[in-house]
């Protein structure tokens, strides 16, 4: 006996085909502290899904985003971005958005490295 669902199915491709938010998968688990999380190579079009992701963490206690890219055009785009995402979620006094080109400039103290760079 096949099950129908009574919302009409939606085909995604790319990413969101295999991708499912972390609030749609349950995960368990609370941050207890304010943490620092340095995304290199912001400027890639996963940084906002992902950030929008951790946002969204029930009771995350905030901390520091840090972006680093070389291009400093996609930077810029992406801290704009990431600053009014931040806003619009109604949690600019729990996090910090800061940008620079120089991961040198920002590693330090971070508790988790997310890896969006491009080999090429």
């Amino acid at each position: 006996m096949a099950i129908r669902s009574s919302k009409p199915s939606r085909k995604l491709s790319g990413h969101a085909s295999h991708t499912q938010d972390s609030a749609a998968q349950g995960l368990p688990g609370v941050v207890l502290r304010p943490i620092k999380l340095t995304m290199l190579g912001a400027g890639s079009g996963f940084t906002p899904r992902l950030l929008n992701d951790v946002l969204h963490i029930p009771g995350n206690q905030g901390g520091v985003i840090a972006l680093v890219d070389i291009d400093l055009s996609r930077l810029r785009t992406m801290h704009k971005l990431i600053v009014k995402l931040v806003a619009k979620l109604g949690q600019e006094k729990k996090w910090k958005v800061v940008a620079s080109p120089d991961r040198t400039q920002v590693l330090s103290g971070t508790d988790y490295i997310v890896n969006c760079i491009e080999v090429s």
